[in-house]
């Protein structure tokens, strides 16, 4: 029985910085696992199914898959490696249809001594099994193939840093194509003389790889753009910051016409830069930094993308002068990107200890994934949260109640009517108080609400969506139905399109009070 641990975020923002805020999430780490197993070392996300790398789990590391439609994550089968002592297996992962890939990058294979492999697995009735196990046969000595990779149909490409002064001290990149006979390779990318090659990402036909070219000190980080044609992949344009900078291309994201490059920078705040593809070629979208600006906050050491949300990993943010972590949620929203939350586990504040939080993370459905492989959980063998990706846009400011605190609401869920999937959670509360909570189609300022200390920032006609008790941790939260409000003696629905406005009103000392506002418009 696995541990579960139920957690929530702090509102750690300064009040000219707010953002909206997840309230809940799980936590859990499997149960039996070893001192430093690392579970978390990667993640990736498939609707509902997780796969998590664990790269020190028992003998050689494994992966862990894991159903999240189900009340608590339930594990539906764990991976293990082939038994390789110095493996590594789960430093990468990655998920496609019934395809999955785990990246071993010190395994012995007769390419090479601790040169690297990647585990192919293909979901075969209910279980996963082993299809093939891909290494280059040129490979050397701890070159790390599999440190990054992915999967996009029948293509695989797979990343190599650390190739030996036989291929020139550059990396390189494989390519594989799956075929009657199995996964074929049918390419080598090496990268430019002394250059390096860290992350690499595909969809369809585009590819991104991102290294560091030129050597160090002079060299800088770049991302090469390839695409596929009859004679393979081919470089079509290269993605490089305007000033040198030896991390650019750390971490990469495609969907769609978007490309996303991380930048987690030494010495100085991080970076995240997003491009569009455009008829004259791929164009800046925003080089985002994020709300919270810190020197050396790691930010963009991890970044994925799914349609206008973009989440970024900031592993060296300090939160109350603790070095924990972070990830950072943007949203494109009238022509633009904005930051909409940052989260942080509420436990990793409470209980510092030595933490590389946003480090792994993983976007799709409207959840959100992070691995924390060096968290604590009994033997530090790391821990996996699960997010719900937030929704909305937070509005006027609260009065702060009698604990000194900002009441804040969040929303979780889809923003699609017909989902029917919208859960608002009241976060600050006192034990036992109880919330009302309040929608409404407009905006309006009404200070001092019905005698108590909050202002009321909705206009009327006021709907009541229904009551709570706040839980022992100052929660509490309603589903609602968007195509079901309670209004008078009947129901109305909401539109997509519609903007809608949203506040819990709640007991207080010596009165009552109103949290912050949320406005969220449906689809």
């Amino acid at each position: 029985m696995r541990r579960m641990i139920r957690l929530c975020l702090a509102a750690l923002l300064l009040p000219a910085t707010a953002l909206s805020q997840h309230s809940e999430m799980v936590a859990w780490t499997p149960s039996g696992l070893e001192f430093q197993a690392y579970f978390g070392s990667a993640v990736a996300l498939q609707g509902s199914l997780a796969l998590i790398g664990g790269r020190n789990a028992g003998v050689g590391g494994a992966g862990f898959l894991y159903d999240l439609d189900s009340l608590e994550p339930r594990l539906i089968q764990r991976l293990p490696s082939g038994g390789d002592l110095l493996g590594h297996m789960g430093e990468a992962v990655a998920l496609d249809g019934k395809f999955a890939l785990i990246g071993d990058t010190y395994d012995t294979t007769p390419g090479g001594y601790s040169a690297g492999s990647v585990h192919v697995y293909e979901l075969q009735g209910d279980a996963w099994q082993q299809q093939d196990r891909i290494f280059p046969l040129d490979g050397d000595p701890f070159s790390r193939f599999g440190q990054a990779c992915g999967i996009d149909g029948d293509h695989i490409l797979v990343c190599a840093p650390f190739m030996s002064s036989a291929h020139g001290q550059r990396g390189a990149v494989f390519a594989y194509e799956r075929r009657s006979t199995g996964w074929v390779h049918t390419q080598t990318i090496y990268a430019d003389p002394k250059s390096r090659f860290y992350s690499v990402v595909l969809q369809g036909d585009l590819a991104l790889i991102g290294g560091h070219r030129g050597g160090y000190p002079n060299g800088s980080g770049v991302v090469d753009v390839y695409e596929r044609g009859p004679a393979g992949w081919t470089r079509s344009d290269t993605l490089a910051p305007l000033s040198r900078s030896q991390y650019f291309g750390a971490a990469v994201a495609i969907d769609g016409l978007r490309v996303v490059v991380g930048e987690p920078r030494l010495g100085e705040p991080g970076h995240v830069h997003v491009y569009r593809r455009t008829n004259s070629g791929w164009v800046s979208e925003g080089d985002l930094t994020g709300r919270k600006v810190q020197i050396e906050d790691g930010l963009g050491t991890a970044v994925k993308l799914r349609g206008e949300v973009l989440i970024a990993g900031a592993p060296q943010r300090r939160i109350e002068n603790k070095l924990i972590g972070a990830i950072d949620v943007w949203r494109w929203k009238d022509g633009e990107w904005r930051q909409q939350a940052e989260l942080i586990p509420r436990a990793l504040i409470e209980n510092p200890h030595t933490s590389w939080f946003g480090a792994h993370i993983a976007i799709d459905d409207h959840r959100i994934l992070a691995g924390n492989e060096h968290a604590f959980a009994g033997a530090l063998a790391g821990v996996a949260y699960l997010f719900h990706e937030p929704l909305g846009w937070p509005g006027c400011r609260g009065v702060p109640t009698v604990l000194n605190k900002q009441a804040i609401l969040v929303a979780q869920g889809s923003p699609e009517v017909a989902d029917r999937r919208l859960r608002l959670e009241a976060i600050g509360l006192l034990l036992g108080r109880e919330v009302v909570f309040l929608a409404s189609r407009g905006t309006d300022t009404v200070p001092g609400y019905q005698g108590g200390e909050g202002t009321l920032c909705l206009a009327e006609p006021l709907l009541r969506l229904g009551t709570g008790t706040a839980d022992i941790q100052g929660l509490v939260h309603l589903d609602v139905n968007p195509v079901q409000l309670p209004f008078g003696s009947g129901h109305i629905s909401i539109q997509p399109g519609e903007t809608w406005w949203f506040q819990a009103f709640f007991e207080d000392i010596p009165s009552t009070n109103l949290s912050r506002s949320l406005s969220i418009t449906f689809e």
